[in-house]
């Protein structure tokens, strides 16, 4: 294990390139450690760890902020040994570039689009000091489409593109993947008509802004919104209804698999449905809410929430009054015929299933409230990040179609929707800087469900 000083090279000692035909004469080694300049702590730095380097031009010991700091993975470390006995440890790296330095090798590439901790991570290798090494940090790679993206805080750095240095290519190319308008994400842009609205269907998977999708007039029709003024029905129950323009209806649960049903026997009378059960409807009433809620990040079928709880099957035992007999046998003398008795008859009666509205009051408020946002992503949205609530609600949502079906309340579901106790239901809840309104109910160009 080689052994260096933290922070201890100066921009003169780092302005000679290491010649590149002394690097295969170099001692291997798999690690180095940095001391502070006091000697008191220690810094291990091995091969594959990403690490901050102090840029060049800057002296140690100077104040530079952290998004300031070259990235880079370190591929190989090998020591230059000396006649005296001391050595100079030197590492070979792949740059992460920063949005500005990306410009500067590809003249069309706006790098106003880049968040200041964010870096492409480029095919470009280089030699460096192992004294110019900071500290260990963490890239995250963060996937537009993907609808469990990791929580990215904005003081972390993070990755979406990469780089093919001498091809001068960027890859994905920034807005293939993103709105109508082919502009990317730009994490930067605090307007709050610019937060992105995600769409997680499996067909879709996309983010769309806000201006575009009002200037392409992509928002629920008026009679749906007068819809949701309604009341609930007598039955206490609420029906989703299906997407503005969409082509065809609910046709299947949240998760493609048959709803369950509960089984019991009973000896009760059977149970008359309620009228909106036997007509197979109730309310015509429809929240934004659940709508949202409905659009599963599983599936492209449209989701009836109402089919995803559990029918309840009653087992009614029936006395038969008509009394069985045995075949006829042949008969003896002095011993009359036996008689069977009656076989006991079961009727199967199914029990209406408990109303939405009262399957919904079970769950916990706050992981209900979570499912019912709109996935967005911003820079207006503070606590949302860098990636938004997106994977928050996909979690949530998948955790309350399962409770829905039957399944109890997970005691740790915080934890499963935020897989962080460091994370909470601000990070979740929708509230956009600078402004009190609520966000426009805009729905998705492709599918047409309520994003």
């Amino acid at each position: 294990m080689a052994r260096g000083k933290k922070g201890s090279t100066s921009k003169k000692e780092r302005d000679a390139p290491l010649p590149a035909d002394k690097w295969q004469y170099m001692k291997p080694f798999g690690s180095f450690i940095i001391n502070d300049k006091d000697g008191e702590l220690e810094y291990t730095f091995k091969k594959e760890d990403i690490a901050a380097i102090l840029p060049y031009g800057r002296e140690p010991g100077t104040e530079i902020e952290d998004w300031e700091y070259w990235v880079a993975k370190i591929k190989d470390i090998r020591a230059q040994l000396h006649p005296d006995g001391s050595n100079t440890v030197w590492a070979k790296v792949q740059w992460f570039y920063s949005g500005r330095d990306v410009a500067n090798v590809v003249k069309s590439f706006e790098s106003d689009a880049i968040g200041r901790f964010e870096r492409i991570y480029a095919d470009h290798d280089d030699f460096i000091e192992s004294e110019s090494v900071n500290s260990v940090v963490r890239v995250i790679e963060f996937d537009e489409n993907d609808v469990e993206p990791e929580y990215i805080p904005r003081d972390q750095f993070y990755r979406r593109y990469t780089l093919e240095y001498k091809a001068r290519t960027i890859k994905p190319k920034p807005g293939t993947s993103a709105c109508v308008c082919k502009e990317p994400y730009n994490p930067n842009d605090n307007s709050p008509e610019m937060v992105m609205h995600f769409c997680p269907r499996p067909s879709c998977r996309r983010a769309y802004h806000q201006s575009c999708l009002l200037a392409g007039n992509h928002k629920e029709a008026k009679e749906v919104k007068r819809e949701a003024k309604g009341s609930a029905s007598t039955s206490g129950s609420v029906i989703v209804s299906n997407p503005p323009n969409s082509q065809k209806p609910a046709t299947r649960s949240a998760r493609k698999h048959a709803v369950p049903v509960k089984s019991q026997k009973a000896s009760t009378p059977e149970v008359q449905p309620t009228s909106a059960f036997a007509s197979g409807s109730s309310s015509s009433s429809s929240s934004r809410a659940l709508r949202l809620l409905a659009c599963s990040p599983d599936t492209d079928d449209f989701v009836d929430l109402e089919s995803l709880i559990p029918l309840t099957v009653i087992s009614t035992a029936v006395e038969d009054d008509a009394e069985a007999v045995d075949p006829p046998k042949k008969k003896r003398r002095g011993r009359p015929p036996k008689k069977a008795p009656a076989a006991p008859s079961h009727e199967a009666l199914v029990q209406p299933p408990r109303s939405l509205a009262a399957a919904l009051a079970e769950i916990p408020p706050e992981l209900r409230e979570i499912a019912e946002q709109p996935m967005v992503r911003g820079n207006a949205f503070v606590l949302g990040g860098v990636s938004g609530n997106i994977g928050f609600v996909t979690r949530a949502r998948r955790l309350v179609y399962q409770i829905l079906e039957g399944s109890s309340v997970p005691d740790d579901w915080m934890l499963q929707v935020f897989a962080s106790s460091d994370l909470g239901v601000v990070n979740a809840i929708v509230k956009i800087g600078g402004t009190r309104k609520a966000l426009p109910p805009v729905i998705c160009p492709n599918c047409k469900s309520a994003i």
